[in-house]
C-alpha cells in the first residue's frame, strides 16, 4: 500500500466520521431539542388556559408507550438503585430534561464533526 492510497484512505474515514457523527448526533441533538421546545410551548399554553403550570412526567409520558412490565417504567415507578438518577428525572420537566440532553448530543456531535474536519484540512493542507 503506497503513502498516497493510505492518505486516501485516511481521509475517507475522517470524512466518514465527520459524516456520521453529523447524522447520528447532531440531527437526533436537534430533534430532543425541537420536541422539548414544543413540550415546553404546549405547557405554556396550559398555564395559558388553566392559571398553573402543568408537571409533565416521564412516568406519565412512558406509561402510554410501554407495557406495566417493562423494566423502565416499573424503575419509574420504585427504584431500587439509581436513586440520584430518579430524583433528577422525577423533579425536573420532561421538556427541560429533552432540551437539555439534545442541546448536549448536539454539542458532541457537531464537535465530533469539526474536530474530524480541522484533521483532515491539516492532512491534506494542499486542498
Amino acid at each position: 500500500m503506497t503513502v498516497s492510497h493510505q492518505s486516501s484512505v485516511w481521509n475517507k474515514s475522517l470524512e466518514s466520521i465527520g459524516f456520521l457523527s453529523a447524522l447520528l448526533m447532531v440531527w437526533p441533538g436537534l430533534i430532543l431539542f425541537a420536541t422539548g421546545l414544543i413540550l415546553s410551548l404546549y405547557q405554556c399554553l396550559l398555564w395559558l388556559r388553566d392559571g398553573e403550570w402543568p408537571v409533565l412526567k416521564a412516568e406519565d409520558l412512558l406509561s402510554n408507550f410501554l407495557t406495566a412490565t417493562n423494566p423502565l417504567l416499573l424503575w419509574l415507578r420504585n427504584p431500587e438503585e439509581w436513586h440520584q438518577l430518579h430524583l433528577l428525572i422525577t423533579d425536573y420537566s420532561v421538556s427541560l430534561i429533552l432540551i437539555l440532553i439534545g442541546v448536549a448530543v448536539y454539542i458532541l456531535g457537531f464537535s465530533i464533526y469539526k474536530v474530524t474536519e480541522i484533521v483532515w484540512q491539516l492532512s491534506n493542507p494542499h486542498d
